[in-house]
């Protein structure tokens, strides 16, 4: 979480660092996302090859030697390449905590670990922007906040030594603690894949344009509209924490469109909004709507087949960083084209796309039951 928001924060500093554009900060920025991508899907491979404590352990070491260069480097290029490694890093510490879970636990369980793991990302993404922007108001530079991170990285690697982690790249039953082959994948796995798909294209959109949209169509200052902002991950991280334990009581399938729903209608009540409190409470019911359909609906894919692999979870992750930095470009051709006001319109229709699917899904789940 905390390395995702990063980016965000970080373009105007980085900017004036180098004398270049906010314009060209944000495309070197870019590079770290490759960099995550590149690795998202390829670790489902590099599993086969390297034990996952030693991945964690080498990605670390990666991160702390990147962060030790950008003290030393006089251009904004090279710290493209710098971004793009750590990118590659934090790729793999985005892939192995799904794979694990999914490996480790079983139907309701697994949707519950899922959904608590993603809480912790919604926490990492609400709480280190307070710390990067007190940091960065005294005065610290921007490569003084990343080496902040080196505190989380060493905790990661003490949790590593302590913990007992297992082969990724082998298909066991948790019944019966044997191996068995990776199951091969179905036409749902396939439509749940169209699901997170969708649904990231509008969520994506809609936040990158939220403190715009605030400031423009209510006319409200910057502080109000960033609190906007943080309502929406505020009730996104306790969308999670409910989740967890609704998961147990609803079919994850069931909760995952009863989510998709409440985020349409969400939509619906922010256009709808005109003044600053009815704004945030459709704001954060949009959090609320948002918030399990990522975890769950990995562990919804995963439930599909039996013994779903590493590889899976590489698709899946994968496709939810495409669909990020797609909902990021479409969603400025859409404002600039076609006004600020239609990006709501085209996020509530995205996610009526992913509502959608996700029904053709649990129908399709009772057809094969029959």
């Amino acid at each position: 979480g905390v390395a995702v928001t990063l980016p965000f924060l970080l373009k105007q500093p980085v900017a004036a660092h180098f004398n270049a554009s906010l314009e060209a900060a944000g495309t070197i920025f870019s590079c770290f996302m490759f960099g995550m991508l590149i690795n998202e899907f390829l670790n489902g491979y590099l599993v086969k090859y390297i034990k996952v404590k030693q991945e964690i352990f080498l990605a670390g070491l990666i991160f702390v030697a990147c962060v030790i260069a950008m003290f030393y480097i006089n251009s904004i290029y090279t710290f493209g390449v710098l971004l793009f490694i750590v990118g590659l890093c934090f790729g793999i510490l985005v892939h192995i905590p799904n794979t694990l879970i999914v490996h480790a636990f079983d139907k309701k369980i697994r949707s519950v670990k899922l959904n608590r793991l993603d809480l912790f990302f919604s926490i990492g993404s609400f709480i280190y922007p307070f710390i990067a922007g007190a940091m960065l108001a005294g005065l610290f530079s921007f490569q003084e906040v990343y080496l902040t991170v080196l505190v989380i990285v060493l905790f990661i690697f003490f949790m590593t030594c302590i913990s007992k982690l297992p082969d990724l790249d082998s298909a066991s039953d948790n019944a019966t603690n044997t191996n068995q082959h990776f199951s091969k994948w179905n036409i749902n796995t396939f439509i749940v894949f169209f699901v997170l798909i969708f649904y990231f294209l509008s969520y994506i959109s809609f936040t990158y344009w939220i403190i715009d949209y605030l400031t423009s169509i209510l006319h409200i200052n910057v502080q109000a509209a960033n609190t906007g902002y943080a309502m929406f991950w505020i009730f996104y991280g306790i969308g999670c924490f409910i989740s967890s334990f609704a998961v147990q009581y609803i079919k994850v399938g069931k909760y995952i469109l009863y989510s998709i729903i409440v985020s349409f209608i969400a939509y619906i009540l922010v256009y709808y909004s005109v003044n600053t409190i009815m704004m945030y409470i459709s704001i954060s019911l949009l959090g609320l709507g948002c918030a399990t359909v990522y975890s769950s609906s990995l562990s919804f894919g995963s439930l599909q087949i039996l013994h779903p692999s590493p590889r899976l979870m590489s698709f899946y992750i994968c496709g939810t960083g495409i669909a990020t930095w797609l909902g990021e470009i479409c969603s400025s051709y859409v404002q600039s084209a076609y006004g600020i006001r239609s990006i709501i319109i085209i996020s509530s229709l995205l996610m009526l796309v992913a509502m959608t699917l996700q029904a053709i899904v649990l129908l399709n789940q009772k057809i094969v039951k029959q």
